[in-house]
């Protein structure tokens, strides 16, 4: 299987075994976080590993879809999201329902495929060096799962069912572990994700687990997510953390926001401007692509103990390693089993010495 040959080349080894085990622990006080040391060296060369697997996954989902998806926006994201999956959250590995924990919402729904390739990654990484650790089937995200990205349940085959894979809809839905509200349309998971934050903190109080937001800047131009940033930073919700993956393209615009050079084609605005104008906490992460800027920025979002919300803003290219970048990345990308599909997959045949498969067979419509 495809999916399986993408992580072989991530074999066990003492640090995925720390990066599991020190996400297994039990709840630490939010109250009292503090900024973490530097990434060691050594976690950066892993992290950077699982985003050339990641990237993979996520070229492969939209090839076997068939060519449905958003490649380009769950690659922007993949190491803000990683970042946080293997390091950022505060949860339980082996009880990821638990309640108490904290929680990712892909308020940028349309990320779908890099939610789906990134937790089925990590499920991968914990089967392979600490199977002790993997809760119930019922509550992973498998590879095997990857199979029903997109798929109708009622036009299984017989691969799927021999392997109990799920359905993974276009944009998520709780009935995927891992996801605890449905999102999709712009804007929706930003306010969902605040009614999070407001619930566990009139449950939890100060101890509050936090809920982290992934969104891209298109997803901050609905004026209901405006309304949301202005009552999050009224009431006063320190635990919601909002992460953006300014990559600045859009379905028809590879300018969406203001910087620097002006006004952008969908608002005047940058996200930095927009979310200080609302009062939250504004860490500017810089270049996303730095797996080391992206965990000093988490590490200091975690550390805000000022009684507000923290957002941190990251700047990164749509499509970023794909061979298609911006707005052509938006919901398209190579045709099925390409040239430019198998180049994509070159960085990780290249990062782990092993040639994937090329597709041999006649590639008109019925042969496929």
């Amino acid at each position: 299987m495809l999916t399986r040959m993408l992580t072989k080349g991530l074999s066990p080894n003492g640090r995925i075994v720390a990066f599991a085990r020190g996400m297994q622990t039990q709840r630490r006080s939010r109250s009292h976080a503090s900024a973490a040391k530097p990434l060691p060296d050594g976690d950066r060369e892993f992290l950077e590993q699982v985003h050339v697997a990641y990237a993979a996954l996520c070229a492969a989902l939209y090839n076997f879809a068939p060519l449905s998806g958003h490649p380009g926006g769950s690659l922007s994201s993949g190491r803000i999201a990683q970042a946080l999956v293997f390091g950022g959250l505060d949860y339980d590995f082996r009880r990821p329902a638990a309640p108490g924990a904290d929680l990712l919402v892909y308020a940028a729904g349309h990320k779908a495929l890099g939610l789906y390739a990134l937790w089925a990654l990590r499920n991968e990484l914990v089967r392979i060096a600490a199977p002790e650790w993997l809760p119930d089937q019922s509550e992973q995200l498998r590879l095997e799962d990857l199979l029903g990205f997109r798929k109708n349940p009622s036009q299984d085959t017989p691969l799927i069912r021999s392997l109990g894979s799920r359905v993974l809809d276009g944009h998520p839905t709780p009935a995927v572990p891992h996801v605890p509200v449905a999102t999709g349309a712009s804007g929706v998971g930003v306010a969902a994700g605040a009614g999070l934050a407001l619930a566990a903190t009139d449950l939890y109080g100060e101890d509050a687990p936090r809920i982290h937001l992934l969104e891209g800047e298109g997803g901050l131009t609905p004026g209901r997510v405006h309304e949301t940033l202005s009552a999050a930073a009224t009431l006063g919700l320190s635990n919601l953390v909002l992460h953006v993956d300014w990559n600045q393209a859009s379905i028809d615009s590879d300018r969406v926001c203001g910087d620097d050079e002006g006004p952008g084609e969908y608002v005047p605005w940058s996200p930095l401007e927009l979310l200080r104008l609302h009062d939250w906490n504004v860490i500017d992460a810089g270049d996303g692509r730095r797996v080391e800027a992206v965990w000093a920025a988490q590490r200091a979002a975690l550390a805000m103990r000022n009684g507000q919300p923290t957002a941190v803003v990251y700047r990164t290219i749509k499509g970023e390693g794909y061979g298609i970048e911006g707005r052509s990345s938006h919901g398209a990308g190579h045709p099925y089993a390409s040239d430019g599909y198998f180049n994509a997959l070159g960085r990780f045949e290249a990062a782990f010495g092993r040639r994937l498969p090329r597709f041999a067979a006649d590639r008109g419509a019925e042969a496929v």
